[in-house]
């Protein structure tokens, strides 16, 4: 009997050293694994199909190793063109080298996420941070309209930790300012801290569904294009603002009336340029910044401020500011307004109006739940008047973003 008992305890303390060491000696497989698999023709294989697709301009691109590649993009964003570029296995060395050989196809947004597989395999920390800076650079270089998103490097286990969290630290002081940065490390921590939560991986690596679900809440706003850039579309003037010493009789009667009392006179002599279509364009914007306008002036500017921002118009987001402020926002709410109705502290109808403009913006309708939310406490002319002013400051946005009007001297863009 003692002997069966030694026999029992011995197996099993041989079988609790064998899990410990293969916990202990994980990293060390993925790292061999991600070597060889580099050095496969099914890696080279996978390259291949990047030189066969058909080229298509726009849409957003996901960037990285075996956990994008395992992201079901097009049905997390179906609303979107997505194009998965992610390889098992793959590093940040082995990314540079195909996006320069290879290249892109000039999309609207790439979302970038790469280098746990270059800690599994003994990368230096300046060599990651290089390789990543000289991709994101690379990518720009080819098109410089395309949007860029790192995104951080996620939690493994514990043993990564320090490393994972020191490059995420230094990544976005070193990016320039063109290129984004989204931080997702924190938000798939366990309840310590310390390791990726159990519900969104179950080998300290690879994301489940719910860590894909995660992800998806986390980018949303930036694939869907709920997220301006936070940067004027251009820091000269296309078309300039005439010159009182040029001024026609018909710009000095438009313009005469506003001359240093507005702290919006660029975009005034701009159109006035083409005064006939500035006069009848007041008309209607009048309507919407007047009192026959049904939106009381918080709601209007909040309606407006998220336009200017969706659509990277700093001209507008300056100017409705000051208009903002007089209408009693705070600094912390306009602020809060770039963030979105995710932010907190809005009241449901300003939640619902938040959504309403993104709606509008992304497609061109609003949805049934957010129309309904609206409709708890507006009236049909109240709900025409969202959609005129989301459409209206939509087109302004274009004609300041395309024109080039530069802020006037004492406002403050972004």
């Amino acid at each position: 009997m003692i002997k069966k008992i030694a026999v029992v305890g011995s197996f099993c303390l041989t079988a609790l050293f064998a899990a410990l060491l293969l916990m202990h000696f994980a990293g060390a497989f993925n790292s061999l694994w991600s070597g060889c698999w580099q050095n496969s023709t099914e890696y080279e294989r996978r390259l291949t199909l990047f030189e066969v697709l058909p080229k298509r301009f726009g849409g957003a691109v996901f960037l990285g190793d075996s956990i994008t590649y395992a992201g079901p993009w097009s049905e997390l964003f179906p609303q979107i063109q997505t194009h998965n570029f992610g390889v098992d296995g793959d590093t940040s060395a082995g990314l540079l080298e195909r996006i320069e050989a290879r290249g892109l196809w000039r999309p609207s947004k790439v979302f970038l996420m790469i280098g746990t597989n270059d800690l599994s395999l003994g990368f230096s920390e300046h060599k990651i941070l290089e390789n990543i800076l000289k991709i994101s650079k690379q990518i720009k270089a080819v098109s410089s309209e395309t949007e860029v998103f790192i995104q951080s490097i996620l939690p493994r286990g514990p043993e990564y930790r320090e490393k994972i969290e020191s490059l995420n630290k230094k990544l976005p002081e070193l990016l320039p300012n063109e290129v984004g940065w989204i931080n997702l490390y924190p938000h798939f921590l366990d309840a310590e801290g310390v390791a990726i939560a159990p519900q969104f991986s179950n080998d300290e690596l690879h994301l489940t569904g719910r860590g894909y679900l995660l992800w998806r809440q986390l980018i949303n706003s930036y694939v869907n294009n709920n997220s301006g850039s936070g940067r004027m579309k251009l820091t000269n003037a296309r078309i300039t603002p005439v010159s009182e010493s040029d001024w026609t009789i018909a710009q000095r009667r438009y313009l005469e009336p506003i001359k240093g009392k507005a702290p919006f006179y660029n975009v005034s002599a701009t159109l006035a340029r083409h005064v006939e279509a500035a006069e009848k364009f007041n008309v209607w914007a009048y309507h919407i910044m007047g009192e026959s306008s049904t939106l009381d002036g918080r709601h209007r500017e909040m309606l407006i401020l998220r336009v200017g921002w969706l659509c990277d118009s700093e001209y507008e987001w300056g100017q409705h500011k000051i208009f903002a402020r007089n209408e009693g926002l705070s600094e912390e709410e306009i602020e809060k307004i770039k963030i979105g109705s995710r932010a907190e502290g809005w009241s449901a109808i300003e939640r619902a109006l938040i959504d309403a403009a993104d709606e509008l913006h992304e497609n061109s309708f609003i949805s049934s739940i957010t129309w309904e939310a609206l409709a708890k406490e507006y009236s049909d002319q109240q709900m025409m008047d969202v959609v005129f002013t989301v459409g209206q400051y939509h087109m302004v946005s274009m004609a300041l973003n395309s024109f080039g009007v530069q802020l006037d001297e004492g406002v403050a863009g972004f």
